[in-house]
């Protein structure tokens, strides 16, 4: 009588073993092209939102009369009234007061500070210009994000850094490494030759 072929209890273990080494090699594959999906999408996202808020930005400032600066703040005269100009202005907002968590960081435009309620989000995820690392390889970051520039009257120069890899949701748990978006550039009032037009 002849025996019925079978697998060796040594057979199953390697093809076992083997099935095990090609799953966790497509996992990591997978993982790895995850990370990578997630990092690229929220680059993408940054460079948005620093499109969007450097439109905007600019925007309310050729649309001035006039800008001035106040610590973080970027006032801004607008249109007149009968009794003057309207004072605006543009303001980074720090919930918690710690910049390396930029979740709740933003940049606020007010079109009249004697009226509370009427404020818009410029952009969120904000945080001040990145300057370099100290030796510990810990962020530092610049203390200037609204400056007058000496262009032409009342030229206003924006710095600010969008996003960041440490702090936005999920981005502890997949490692992506992606930083975002340095933004810097110039505006101008265009309404200057108006000011004394009421």
């Amino acid at each position: 009588m002849k025996e019925d072929a079978a697998f060796t209890l040594v057979e199953v273990m390697i093809a076992a073993s083997l099935t095990l080494l090609v799953t966790l090699a497509m996992l990591t594959s997978f993982v790895m092209m995850n990370k990578i999906t997630y990092a690229g999408n929220q680059q993408v996202r940054y460079n948005d939102m620093a499109r969007i808020a450097q439109n905007k930005i600019i925007k309310y400032i050729e649309g001035s009369r006039a800008c001035g600066l106040q610590s973080a703040t970027c006032l801004i005269l607008t249109r007149p009234t009968p009794s003057g100009l309207v004072q605006g202005s543009l303001s980074f907002v720090d919930a918690d007061n710690n910049l390396a968590t930029v979740s709740n960081n933003c940049i606020v435009y007010d079109p009249n500070t004697s009226v509370s309620g009427d404020t818009e989000i410029v952009c969120g995820y904000v945080s001040f210009p990145i300057i370099g690392t100290n030796s510990s390889g810990a962020t530092l970051y610049g203390t200037n994000m609204f400056q007058m520039l000496n262009i032409s009257p009342a030229t206003v120069g924006v710095m600010f850094h969008i996003g960041d890899a440490t702090n936005t949701p999920g981005a502890g748990l997949l490692r992506t490494g992606y930083q975002g978006v340095e933004e810097s550039f110039s505006a101008t009032p265009r309404n200057l030759q108006s000011w004394f037009n009421f």
